[in-house]
């Protein structure tokens, strides 16, 4: 997963050896920010609001050479000198993130390292959370996988995934399976190949294989563990129940090793119920 350090040449970020914010996959962490100018100077000794309007601004211009917007924050941290000036802090954070609405931390410290900073505040961002965001800028894409790359893509995801440790694969030809792809899965047979991809790179598959004129299996869900935390296993499932529903499907199936929490808290968020104990889920489609 790649990584972005975002600095504003600050000499505090010489001296500790910091960035003002790194972006890791589409997560951007803003560190603790304090109101100064250019030159690391205090600016509006004694005035709280100001200050903290001054961080905020701060905070927006690493958030853009991140690649990021103010809308894309999650969640804001501030840190107070002295607690009284919570209100006039709070009303520059109000101004700023009054639609946006954050989850936010207020708390008082012993001080700073300069002793005239009142305010400072860090932010986390998440890219891609908001409906600014058109869909040419998400770093995550989900399509069929039709040509041979795509295919020769998803072959290798399928090689990872029958190498995870524990797992097995019981009455399945697995090695004739990924020599046929798309196989099964061939639109020409009703089913569908998805391959999810991050900033171009292959980052999760699914498959969706017909059962009979109404049923489908939803199979093959993997994600690698470097792009997990970024919901491409979500996204993989719903896109799969998605095409379920336009090839007319009405009930669908999928099973997973009871060991793979995180597939069955996706399978369970999206609606499937388990039927039986070896980790069997079923879903009517509505």
């Amino acid at each position: 997963m790649r990584r972005k350090n975002v600095n504003t040449g600050s000499p505090w970020e010489l001296k500790v050896g910091y960035s003002r914010a790194v972006r890791v996959g589409t997560t951007v962490h803003v560190s603790a920010t304090a109101g100064l100018d250019e030159a690391a100077a205090t600016i509006a000794k004694g005035d709280a609001y100001s200050q903290a309007r001054r961080a905020i601004t701060w905070i927006q211009g690493a958030l853009f050479k991140s690649g990021a917007d103010i809308k894309d924050v999650v969640h804001t941290r501030i840190y107070l000198k002295r607690i009284e000036d919570w209100e006039a802090v709070a009303k520059a954070h109000l101004e700023v993130f009054a639609d946006i609405k954050p989850a936010t931390t207020i708390v008082q410290v012993l001080g700073f390292i300069n002793p005239d900073i009142l305010v400072e505040i860090e932010a986390t961002a998440k890219v891609g959370v908001t409906e600014q965001i058109t869909e040419d800028a998400m770093p995550v894409k989900i399509a069929q996988a039709l040509s041979g790359a795509n295919l020769a893509e998803v072959r290798g995801l399928f090689e990872q995934y029958a190498q995870m440790r524990g797992y097995e694969f019981e009455d399945v030809n697995f090695e004739k399976e990924m020599a046929d792809l798309p196989g099964n899965y061939n639109p020409s047979q009703g089913g569908r190949l998805l391959l999810a991809t991050y900033e171009g790179e292959a980052s999760g598959c699914v498959g969706l294989k017909k059962l009979d004129a109404t049923s489908a299996e939803v199979k093959r869900l993997y994600v690698p563990p470097q792009y997990r935390g970024n919901g491409i296993g979500k996204m993989l499932v719903e896109a799969a129940l998605q095409q379920a529903r336009e090839l007319g499907y009405k009930r669908i199936v999928a099973d997973t090793d009871l060991n793979m929490r995180i597939a069955m808290l996706i399978f369970d968020e999206h609606g499937f119920r388990q039927v039986d104990a070896t980790g069997r889920f079923e879903l009517n489609l509505k």
